[in-house]
């Protein structure tokens, strides 16, 4: 009887995940303030930056499945949707793993491949994708005409951070003293596959092309609120702001740290502080919009799965 439950519980968790990832969402929105529809100046460049923001969710998961066939763990393009598109707002639930574990506890789900060795491709791709918003994101400090002490701190937060993603991703030595470190703070860690260099780079077209639609949607939503021409540097900060906001574990989705360091991006590169707060704030409901298309798309590839014959 307790097997029976226990492979119960395997199958019927990604599920429940989320339900209450959906539950955090409606939460979060029912206590933001920021839910006012903001004016928008050129309603063009907007519908293009929402374009953009799709687009750069799809090569996300384009980007899991390229990651996965690589690795010799292959799953079909809507299985990869799926289980990127259904687990795109376990974020948000208290606990950064939430999001890494739904979406290789979904992937193993549907395609019949063991979770640990998903669970592990999961951690590496979610390491390439700040690994690129970071390398992105940099690009902001050399539009900046001036760096003073506190923007030259973040540059070297950045770099430091970046080398040392870098170092994880290639050396198997830094990945076990990460395990190392995280047993002995009682974290349990999924051990990271060893990854050749070339297998990784073979697999960052995809996650390149998604942040590249996240920088130019951004830049264009900015353009759609002001009216002003698109600015390729709000995209830079944008990538870098959302990226540290993943960063920040401790804080579920990187809600007001994403927000707080774009205020102060957009101010360096000359955008006043108050319509800086305004972006900052309608861009997290603007990225909110993407998050639930892709859910949506996921949804439909989750239905085409139920609907194939066995």
């Amino acid at each position: 009887m307790r097997v029976d439950m226990l492979a119960a519980w395997r199958r019927a968790w990604p599920s429940l995940l989320v339900y209450l990832s959906l539950g955090f969402v409606v939460l979060w929105l029912g206590r933001s303030g920021n839910l006012v529809m903001p004016a928008i100046r050129a309603p063009g460049l907007l519908t293009a930056s929402l374009i953009c923001l799709l687009g750069g969710f799809i090569a996300s998961a384009m980007g899991w499945t390229r990651l996965l066939a690589l690795s010799g763990y292959p799953v079909a393009p809507h299985v990869a949707l799926a289980s990127v598109g259904l687990t795109i707002f376990a974020k948000y639930i208290p606990g950064k793993l939430w999001a890494l574990l739904g979406r290789a506890g979904y992937t193993a789900k549907l395609s019949g491949h063991p979770l640990a060795a998903i669970s592990s491709l999961s951690v590496t791709a979610q390491l390439l994708a700040i690994w690129i918003g970071l390398l992105f994101g940099g690009l902001v400090f050399l539009a900046m005409p001036e760096l003073g002490p506190a923007r030259l701190g973040l540059l070297a937060l950045t770099a430091c951070t970046w080398m040392l993603l870098t170092a994880l991703l290639l050396s198997d030595a830094v990945g076990r003293a990460f395990q190392w470190l995280g047993g002995r703070l009682r974290i349990r860690l999924p051990p990271l596959p060893r990854q050749h260099w070339r297998q990784l780079i073979d697999a960052l077209p995809p996650f390149l092309l998604s942040w590249a639609a996240w920088m130019l949607g951004f830049s264009l939503f900015v353009g759609g609120l002001t009216g002003q021409p698109p600015v390729l540097a709000h995209g830079a900060a944008f990538a870098l702001a959302a990226t540290l906001g993943i960063l920040a574990v401790a804080v579920p989705g990187g809600l007001g740290v994403r927000e707080g360091l774009l205020v102060l991006l957009l101010a360096a590169l000359g955008v006043p502080a108050a319509a800086g707060a305004g972006v900052a704030l309608h861009g997290r409901i603007w990225f909110l919009a993407g998050e639930a298309s892709i859910f949506m798309l996921g949804l439909m590839a989750r239905r085409r799965i139920s609907a194939s014959p066995c």
